[in-house]
């Protein structure tokens, strides 16, 4: 599960802390309080969601972009033959 801090937040879904903050405090934005004194709160991607705040998609692990990168170059090269060089 994506978690974020409130700056995180803030920077995904396009808006301020303060506003953030504010749905935190009328009780439309859940969040997590860190499980350590002084750690920072947290909010998930779909507390963000529900809340009605409009979130990008995850991008995928750089691992799942480079296979499908691959992927796409192979397919792209299949039909093509390598002349000898002499």
């Amino acid at each position: 599960m994506d978690t974020y801090t409130i700056a995180e937040a803030a920077r995904l879904a396009g808006t301020s802390r303060g506003k953030l903050y504010q749905a935190i405090r009328t009780g439309q934005l859940q969040t997590a309080l860190g499980e350590e004194p002084g750690q920072a709160m947290t909010v998930t991607r779909a507390a963000l969601r529900a809340a009605g705040s409009p979130m990008p998609e995850p991008e995928a692990p750089i691992s799942a972009r480079i296979s499908c990168n691959v992927l796409k170059m192979s397919g792209i090269l299949h039909g093509f033959k390598m002349s000898p060089s002499y």
